[in-house]
């Protein structure tokens, strides 16, 4: 258990009414996957090296508190953090022990009050690392298996092999009551029957949440270059299987790549789709605060030593900051907001983009088109995706974004 209190060494902050969620970013692997785009780099770091960069990421976090979030908002006791890569998992349990306690002192706060995430590579744990992990004050862990195929991990460049994959589950099961298990769909090569079949495996491990996400060729990694289009072309029928078969066992799909046992909702994510505050710390984090009833965007320098020398540098690792337009903060609610089954209420886009552009929004044809097709769903209250527009998001947004008038 972390218990923390107050150091008159870091800043602390007053009265909170903004919800917010917390990111720390670790871009370190051991290798690049072929299909990996994140901002990740293969480098295995010292010990030495690894307290530099952790105190890096402190003094990121200690800079966004003087110089962010005190100045024009108030933010309210962070409700999770999670620790995104990279790999994450590579961090010693003291690292990770010292970053979780330093988050928690600006608001004088417990880390058992909050969610505490850190994503995994199963050839990174052992039952003893992951019981430090625990101590160390991480409540929740997502695994990142992505295959029950061998000769898929192999493809993906996976360093783990499936057997080590399912050892990672079992200990994590007995040690962790919240977690997650990520998979990939849309495979080279893979059908659909084959799909669901490995999907039935994968719902008999009973994970409490899964994360159950459509491959993409993101260009210039590796698998892009060899395989070219050949991917699977029907998505939207694995999606529609994918959540038909995670609801018949009893999960329910409530984002589109996102599925749980009953109380087992991600509330980390949940921030992200729902167009909540976040902080994001680290190379190639983003932040999304909301200052002065407008969305204030923060983008981390991505290279790595870029970002290290502007911390250096008290700056804060920060390359861009802009001010979000209502438009630009219509469409970005819009775009998190229709991946969940909730949907979003029209008191949340006028909050975000203000009342004259959700009235253009309510009015226009083509909103009642997508309605008449389907693919919407509209009351009094708000609007969400049916089961048929889920598969489409992206595309009804960028329909929606056509009814203004460009600037």
């Amino acid at each position: 258990m972390v218990v923390v209190g107050s150091n008159p060494a870091t800043p602390t902050i007053g009265t909170m009414t903004t919800p917010l969620a917390l990111y720390f970013h670790w871009p370190f692997c051991r290798s690049k996957c072929t299909y990996c785009a994140f901002n990740s780099v293969a480098r295995i770091l010292r010990p030495a090296e690894e307290r530099a960069w952790v105190q890096k990421l402190k003094d990121s976090f200690d800079w966004h508190i003087r110089h962010v979030l005190p100045a024009e908002g108030a933010f309210s006791t962070p409700t999770s953090l999670f620790f995104g890569g990279g790999t994450p998992s590579l961090l010693s349990p003291e690292a990770l022990q010292t970053l979780i306690t330093h988050v928690c002192l600006p608001w004088n706060c417990r880390a058992e009050s909050l969610e505490i995430t850190l994503e995994a590579n199963p050839e990174t744990l052992t039952e003893e690392r992951l019981q430090a992990f625990a101590q160390a004050g991480v409540n929740r862990l997502s695994l990142g298996i992505q295959a029950l195929s061998a000769q898929d991990l192999s493809t993906f460049g996976r360093r783990h092999s499936l057997e080590q994959a399912l050892q990672a589950l079992s200990w994590t099961k007995n040690i962790f009551s919240n977690y997650s298990a990520d998979f990939l769909y849309g495979r080279p090569n893979q059908s659909l029957k084959s799909w669901r079949q490995e999907l039935s495996q994968i719902l008999a491990l009973e994970c409490p949440h899964l994360s159950l996400y459509e491959l993409t060729l993101e260009p210039h990694t590796p698998l892009c270059k060899k395989l070219g289009n050949t991917l699977p072309r029907n998505t939207a029928s694995f999606l529609k299987a994918t959540q038909y078969l995670t609801e018949e066992t009893g999960y329910t799909a409530y984002e589109i790549s996102n599925f749980c046992q009953l109380g087992m909702i991600c509330r980390h994510n949940l921030a992200y789709w729902r167009y909540h505050d976040y902080l994001g710390i680290g190379p190639g984090a983003h932040s999304r605060l909301c200052i002065g009833g407008a969305k204030k965007a923060l983008t981390a320098y991505s290279d790595p030593l870029q970002w290290f020398t502007s911390v250096q540098q008290q700056a804060g690792g920060i390359e861009e900051t802009i001010l979000l337009s209502p438009y630009n903060s219509l469409i970005e609610h819009l775009l998190v907001g229709l991946r969940l089954k909730e949907g979003l209420r029209w008191t949340q886009l006028i909050a975000s983009a203000g009342p004259a552009l959700v009235s253009t929004l309510r009015g226009s044809p083509l909103f009642q088109k997508l309605q008449e097709g389907h693919f919407l769903k509209i009351t009094k209250e708000g609007l969400r995706t049916t089961s048929k527009g889920r598969a489409y998001v992206d595309g009804i947004v960028k329909n929606i974004a056509d009814i203004f008038p460009k600037n």
